[in-house]
């Protein structure tokens, strides 16, 4: 072989030069007359003298050349058994204008030898070679016959066809007829692209015959070509296409993507088993490259040590190849041997290959790519949930996933872990999942990882990279949330079996929301961790595997103790009711558990926090911030307490609000403030509360909630403290026959100061009704400028009744027994029976009751009779002077629709609250 070579490089070409007056690309005949040069030796006499005909004449060892968009032909007839082995060059010239820039040619008629794709010698009695000036030779050989019209287009100005023949019987074929063109760099479109849209073919490696860098594909239409594309490309050559990404964008990763759809640009030599295969489908990788086949190795990064995405040797069409970083190697390597390759299809006039590249960018601490080449892991670790742009953003704290965007290597094992708080739970689901198979798996694996299945791992061991069965692709979900820290296994799919999918929220955009996921649809772990496992046997070139997630660290923390509330009012609010009373200071919180809300499936909410201190303890609430989403609702200013109310608007059925109760006992709750808009409470404008008593109660309830509504939308914030205070001295809630109570105001005695604020509670025994005696003049709930300036004072008496407690009448107090103005109060038991006659009556606008009218009621049962009050200057109410109140609360009308209607005189069977 090697003497060969050496007889092929030192045979001299002989270059026929054109006589006076003839072009180069012409032969000037003895007569002086000039035909082409290709119509020497054809059989004809054009010069018309024979002397283009000479006896010896012969094609071979001539200098060809021609002119831009004419089509010479050249035929070299079977030579004579005395004159084999047979060496014939012939010499191909583009001169530049109008001579073209390089050669195009087209073999109509092959046959030269046998060609022997399976022993090492595959052109035994001959071949025929080409040599491209200024490359190095390869030592590739075409041999056999070829039925087609194979096309060859040199990549240099000259080239040089050897045809070489050391044996031909004469029942062998011998055939070698082409034609040959020369072509300008501008006509070549399909290698060079267009002026508007020129085709970017790298940098030429020095010293090679074909390798080529790359560099920066992001601006420019980089393509990667065959040698001699689009003709068929030289034998016995080794190509190493480098690209590398080098402009990055700041907080930007680049990946390289190669690929291509269009089957007449993936002429790559295949078997005639593989071509007569649907075209489409008709794909040969790795173990089906062996031999001597020609094929294309991609690499993950930029040597030949890097992991191996895919090794393609055969098809109509080239998957999505995408390398995990800025960098990928393509190795072309092309058989020593081979039969002149045709188009496949017969409308195509390509043979070789082009393939697209593209790069995409994507987010630097994405989750969207593997760092690491050695391992194939992610870690989303939730972030605190109590800093303060956790509160009000949720950063770190849900989010979505998707699968890598670049190609997974043969044999990987991709694990993202999901690590929380210890207070965490984990939600995610699946918007998409999608699973394809572009080749069939057999029984028999043809891969790169054929026959190393890993082990299999048990339900309950730590998940690791052998934790997969025999699956080509296999996707596992684990719940590592075990108290023993062992993983359960939540989900094991197979090849194309799907995980369970909350497909309906893809439908999510800004004018439209879906209802939310149901656990049926998703996955929940039992505690902080949660893991996802992929596993891919043969690489996600050929079996590509992609899902988007989206997931959740769901704060499973209410704060404080759990409640048992006594009250039936609190019935059903349960795990959400909850009692502080071990820290002398503490934050309250909403919820932040998504499944409370109505974006995790939730529709009402109400919750209850109660702040209990000891007899001596005052509590300071203050209301940090708070957000009622989209509420119909309005917070003003009550006309007689001046504190915070909730007013909604009419017929409104949904309810956002945050209400703030006094509760000196457990059993007994009494309103203090309302909120329930978005203006009220800010972090410039916090709403401070002083209890009178040793607790307070929040009660934050939501009904019908917004499918789009979490703990981002509607939340509230507050900080509370227990203060040191004198204890109550004397007892506030009777039990007995009857008794007078005293609200004085100041207070003067040291009962009246330690229990200044608080409430009486009048209970009575069973089977026994309620009678309350005070002075004063009763007050609309809504009273106008009038009815406020009719009373002397800015004092009230507030009595409620019932459980849950309501405010039933609010009295202007005045000078104790005058009897013109004295106000009877009666439970509604004590009229049972009696005719409406002795019904006390009621006047415009609830001023005061003539006192006739309930004292001409008998008394039917035992009665509780309460008097309240002495002197109107010494009645007094838990509200300081207005002047007093917070500057924050801000106070606007009330709501007549929140309170019960106006009724006759008659207290609610149970305790009677009074509060001034």
């Amino acid at each position: 072989m090697c003497l060969l070579v050496f007889i092929a490089l030192s045979m001299c070409v002989v270059v026929v030069h054109s006589g006076p007056g003839c072009k180069v690309n012409e032969f000037s005949c003895r007569n002086g007359k000039c035909i082409r040069v290709d119509r020497y030796c054809d059989g004809i006499n054009d010069c018309g003298d024979k002397s283009d005909e000479p006896s010896t004449c012969s094609p071979c060892n001539r200098t060809y050349y021609g002119d831009i968009g004419k089509t010479y032909d050249l035929e070299i007839p079977r030579p004579r058994s005395d004159r084999i082995p047979f060496f014939c060059h012939l010499t191909f010239t583009a001169n530049g204008h109008n001579y073209g820039d390089f050669i195009q040619l087209l073999f109509d008629s092959f046959h030269i030898g046998r060609y022997e794709p399976l022993k090492f010698d595959g052109c035994p009695d001959g071949y025929m070679q080409i040599m491209e000036l200024g490359r190095p030779f390869t030592g590739g050989s075409w041999c056999g016959s070829s039925s087609g019209r194979a096309l060859y287009y040199s990549e240099t100005s000259t080239i040089t066809a050897t045809v070489k023949l050391f044996y031909s019987p004469q029942s062998t074929n011998f055939q070698f007829k082409l034609r040959y063109r020369f072509v300008s760099d501008i006509q070549a479109v399909a290698r060079y692209g267009s002026e508007a849209l020129p085709v970017h073919r790298g940098e030429a490696v020095p010293g090679t015959y074909c390798s080529r860098n790359f560099y920066d594909c992001s601006k420019k239409n980089c393509r990667l070509q065959s040698p001699n594309y689009p003709g068929m490309y030289p034998r016995n050559v080794t190509c190493s296409l480098s690209i590398r990404q080098k402009d990055v964008p700041t907080c930007k990763h680049a990946m390289i993507v190669v690929k291509q759809e269009n089957s007449y640009k993936m002429q790559i030599k295949r078997s005639i088993a593989v071509a007569s295969m649907n075209k489409t489908r008709a794909l040969k990788t790795w173990n089906d490259c062996s031999g001597n086949k020609d094929y294309l190795v991609f690499h993950d990064g930029p040597t030949v040590e890097d992991p191996v995405l895919l090794k393609f040797c055969g098809g109509d069409w080239l998957p999505r190849i995408a390398s995990r970083g800025p960098e990928m190697l393509v190795i072309f390597h092309s058989s020593p041997y081979s039969e002149p390759s045709r188009p496949s299809s017969s409308p195509s006039p390509f043979t070789g290959f082009e393939l697209d590249v593209d790069v995409f960018f994507a987010d630097s601490d994405s989750l969207d790519f593997v760092r690491d080449g050695k391992s194939c892991e992610f870690v989303v670790n939730a972030t605190s949930p109590d800093e303060d742009e956790i509160v009000l953003r949720s950063k770190g704290r849900t989010g979505y996933v998707v699968s890598p965007r670049h190609t997974l290597p043969p044999n990987t094992t991709c694990m993202w872990h999901f690590r929380g708080q210890p207070s965490d739970l984990v939600w995610l689901y699946f918007i998409t999942y999608f699973h394809e198979t572009l080749i069939p798996i057999d029984d028999h694996e043809t891969g790169p990882t054929a026959n190393k299945q890993p082990k299999e791992a048990g339900s309950s061991a730590r998940p690791t990279n052998s934790s997969v069965s025999k699956c080509s692709t296999r996707l596992r979900i684990w719940d590592g949330g075990g108290k023993d820290g062992r993983y359960s296994l939540l989900g094991d799919y197979c090849e194309l079996d799907i995980p369970k999918l909350c497909d309906h929220s893809s439908l999510n955009n800004l004018t439209r929301a879906t209802r939310p996921c149901t656990a049926q649809e998703s996955y929940i772990s039992t505690g902080p961790d949660l893991l996802i496992q992929l596993y891919s046997q043969l690489g996600t070139a050929l079996h590509p595997v992609s899902f988007r997630l989206s997931y959740s660290f769901v704060d499973t923390r209410l704060g404080g103790e759990h409640w048992i509330s006594r009250r039936p009012e609190d019935a059903g609010k349960s795990p959400c009711v909850r009692i502080f009373r071990r820290k002398r200071r503490g934050l309250i919180h909403s919820p932040r558990n998504i499944f409370l809300y109505g974006k995790g499936g939730a529709t009402n909410l109400s919750c209850v926090y109660r702040i209990e201190g000891s007899p001596s303890d005052r509590v300071k609430l203050t209301l940090l911030n708070a957000s009622f989403g989209e509420n119909s609702c309005m917070t003003e200013s009550d006309p007689h307490s001046l504190r915070p109310r909730c007013v909604r608007e009419e017929g409104a059925r949904r309810i956002v609000e945050l209400r703030i109760f006094e509760s000196p006992w457990r059993e007994v709750g009494l309103p203090h403030s309302c909120f329930c808009d978005n203006s009220t409470v800010g972090p410039d404008r916090p709403f401070v509360v002083h209890s009178a008593s040793r607790s307070l109660e929040i009660h934050f309830r939501i009904s019908e909630f917004n499918i789009t509504e979490d703990y981002l939308d509607l939340y509230f914030n507050a900080r509370f403290e227990l203060i040191k205070s004198a204890e109550c001295e004397r007892q506030q809630k009777i039990v007995g026959s009857g008794g007078e109570i005293e609200f004085t105001s100041p207070p003067e005695s040291s009962a009246d100061i330690s229990c200044f604020g608080i409430p009486w509670l009048v209970e009575a025994h069973q089977n026994t009704s309620l009678f309350l005696l005070t002075w004063g003049t009763f007050m609309p709930h809504e009273p106008s400028p009038e009815d406020v300036a009719k009373c002397p004072t800015r004092n009230r008496i507030l009595i409620y009744s019932g459980r849950p407690s309501r405010l039933l009448r609010i009295v202007c107090p005045l000078t104790p027994n005058s009897r013109p103005y004295s106000v009877h109060i009666f439970s509604e038991e004590w009229l049972t029976g009696t005719s409406t006659a002795s019904i006390p009556p009621r006047t415009e606008r609830g001023t005061d009751v003539p006192p006739g009218a309930a004292a001409a009621a008998e008394l039917p049962r035992r009665v509780r009779r309460v008097r309240a009050g002495r002197r109107a200057d010494q009645l007094a109410g838990d509200l300081p002077d207005p002047q007093q109140l917070p500057a924050a609360a801000p106070l606007r009308a009330p709501d007549p629709a929140e309170r019960e209607p106006e009724r006759d005189v008659r207290a609610a069977a149970g305790p009677v609250g009074l509060s001034s």
